[in-house]
C-alpha cells in the first residue's frame, strides 16, 4: 500500500491515475451495493424488500419462499432482487389485498429512488476512503474519485434501464411479473385434484340415449379445479362443459396466465359466462380461446342442447359495488330475461348464469324464467344445491376450485365439487345428474340424483 501510494503520488502517467480512479469507483459501487440495506415497501398486508446486485434480470423470492429468476428482463449490469412477504391475517380479504397492491406504485417509486440515493452516497463514501488511502489528501483527485463513483453508479442504473424490456411489465404477460410469481407458489397453495374414477353407469358409453355434460363454477384461480373438471369430462366422455364463471378472483390481467392454458386443453365445447370476479379483460381472453363459447345475453347449441347465458353485471373485487347495487343488478337481469328468451328463435334447454337469482326466483312479481325454462344452472354460493321454482329445476353447482386460493391463505380450501348432467337426447330434459366431489388427492365420490323416473 505504501509503495502504491508513493508511485501514484509521483507518477505522471495520467492514464494510470485514471485507471485507478475507475477501479476505485467500481470497488466503491460494488461495496455499496453489497452493504446498502434493501428498500422496504409496505402495501397493506404485502411487504416487499427491493435491492440491486451485479448481474442481469430479476430474482423474486415469493411469499412462500420460492425464488423465481428471470434473466431476460434486462441485460444488466444490475440485477433487481425482490423478497415478498404477506402477513397472515384471517381478516384480510382479496379486495383489500388487491387495493394494497394497486396503491403500492407511488411507494415503490419512492422506495426505489431513496434506495438508489443511498447506494450512490455509499459508493461515494467508500470511494473517498479508498482514494484517501491511495492518493492522500489530494483535493483534485478526491473530487475526481467521487465523480467517477457517481458516474459508475449512474452508468449502471442507466444501462440497466436502457436494456430493460418495458413490455415485460405488461400485467397480461405470462412470462414475467405478477403472473409468473403467482404461478410459482400455486403448488404449495392447493392440493392436487381429486382422482376421478367414474362408476360404470356414469359413463357416456353406458347411456347411449343420453347427452352427458359437465357443470362447473367458481374455479377462483385454482388450476387443480380445472384439472379435476378435465379429468371428469374425459373419463366419462361428457360432450361439453358448462362453466358458470368466477374463473378468476382478483380481477387483474395476469390471472389469465393461470387458467387459460388449462381451458385450452379441453377437447370439447366450453360454454362460459362471466362471474362477479371476472373482469371484462378476462372475458376478452376467454373469447379468444378457440374451444370457448362466451355467452352474454346470447345462446349457443352444444351437443344438441340449446344454452342461453348471461354474464354477471356486477364486478366486485374492488369492493366499489355495494350489496344493494349487486341485488339491484341481479333483479334487473332477472326481469329482462323473459323478454330476451321470447325473442330467441328457439327456447333454451338450459339458462346458464353465475348467480341463480339473476334468472329465477319465487318472487311472484319478478320470477324471471322460473316456469319458463326447464333448467337454470348456476354457481356463486360455493355450495351444491337443487330446488324447484315454479316447475323449473334450479341447480347450484359447488366450487370446482375448492373455494379458490383466497388471499394467499393456506388451509382454507374446501372440497372440489362438480356435476355430471345427463339430458335426454330426444326431449333435452335433464333426467339424471351426479354430484361429484372429493378432497384433494382422494378418490372423488359420485352421488346420483334422478329427476325423471
Amino acid at each position: 500500500m505504501i509503495t502504491a501510494r508513493a508511485a501514484l503520488r509521483t507518477t505522471r502517467r495520467r492514464w494510470l491515475v485514471a485507471l485507478v480512479l475507475v477501479g476505485i469507483g467500481l470497488a466503491g459501487a460494488w461495496t455499496s451495493l453489497a452493504v446498502t440495506p434493501a428498500a422496504t415497501i409496505h402495501a397493506g398486508v404485502v411487504q416487499a424488500q427491493i435491492k440491486a446486485a451485479p448481474g442481469s434480470g430479476t430474482v423474486v423470492r415469493t411469499a412462500l419462499g420460492r425464488a423465481v429468476t428471470d434473466d431476460t428482463l434486462n441485460a444488466g449490469p444490475l440485477q433487481v432482487q425482490v423478497a415478498v412477504k404477506v402477513h397472515a391475517d384471517p381478516q384480510v380479504t382479496e379486495p383489500q389485498l388487491l387495493e394494497g397492491l394497486n396503491n403500492a406504485r407511488p411507494r415503490v417509486i419512492h422506495a426505489a429512488v431513496v434506495y438508489l440515493v443511498r447506494v450512490a452516497l455509499g459508493a461515494i463514501v467508500v470511494t473517498l476512503l479508498l482514494a484517501l488511502l491511495l492518493f492522500g489528501r489530494a483535493p483534485r483527485r478526491l473530487v475526481l474519485a467521487a465523480l467517477t463513483s457517481m458516474t459508475v453508479v449512474g452508468a449502471g442504473v442507466g444501462a440497466t434501464a436502457a436494456t430493460t424490456h418495458v413490455a415485460s411489465f405488461d400485467a397480461a404477460s405470462c412470462a414475467h411479473g405478477w403472473s409468473r410469481y403467482a404461478i410459482a407458489d400455486l403448488p404449495d397453495l392447493t392440493p392436487p385434484a381429486p382422482i376421478v374414477q367414474p362408476p360404470y353407469d356414469a359413463l357416456a358409453s353406458s347411456n347411449p340415449d343420453l347427452i352427458p355434460v359437465v357443470l362447473i363454477s367458481d374455479v377462483h384461480l385454482n388450476p387443480q379445479g380445472l384439472v379435476f373438471a378435465r379429468a371428469l369430462q374425459r373419463s366419462t366422455g361428457a360432450r361439453a362443459v358448462l362453466d358458470a364463471g368466477d374463473t378468476t378472483s382478483y380481477g387483474v390481467p395476469g390471472e389469465a396466465c393461470v387458467v387459460a392454458p388449462l381451458i385450452r386443453t379441453f377437447g370439447v365445447p366450453y360454454v362460459w359466462v362471466r362471474g362477479n370476479h371476472d373482469s371484462a379483460a378476462f372475458e376478452r381472453t376467454m373469447r379468444a380461446i378457440r374451444n370457448v363459447r362466451v355467452l352474454d345475453r346470447a345462446g349457443t347449441t352444444v351437443a344438441g342442447l340449446r344454452v342461453f347465458g348471461v354474464g354477471d353485471p356486477s364486478f366486485t373485487p374492488r369492493r366499489r359495488t355495494t350489496p344493494a347495487v349487486i341485488r339491484a343488478n341481479a333483479e334487473r337481469v332477472r326481469a329482462s330475461l323473459p323478454a330476451a328468451l321470447a325473442q330467441a328463435p328457439t327456447q333454451p334447454d338450459v339458462v346458464l348464469v353465475h348467480e341463480c337469482g339473476m334468472a329465477a326466483s319465487s318472487d311472484a312479481a319478478n320470477p324471471g324464467v322460473a316456469g319458463v325454462t326447464p333448467l337454470v344452472a348456476c354457481g356463486h354460493t360455493h355450495r351444491y344445491a337443487e330446488k324447484t321454482v315454479n316447475g323449473t329445476t334450479v341447480l347450484h353447482t359447488g366450487t370446482v376450485g375448492a373455494g379458490g386460493l383466497g388471499a394467499f391463505a393456506l388451509g382454507g380450501l374446501r372440497e372440489f365439487d362438480a356435476q355430471l348432467l345427463f339430458f335426454s337426447s330426444t326431449s333435452h330434459e335433464l333426467v339424471r345428474y351426479y354430484d361429484v366431489h372429493g378432497s384433494g388427492g382422494t378418490v372423488a365420490t359420485f352421488t346420483p340424483h334422478d329427476l325423471v323416473d
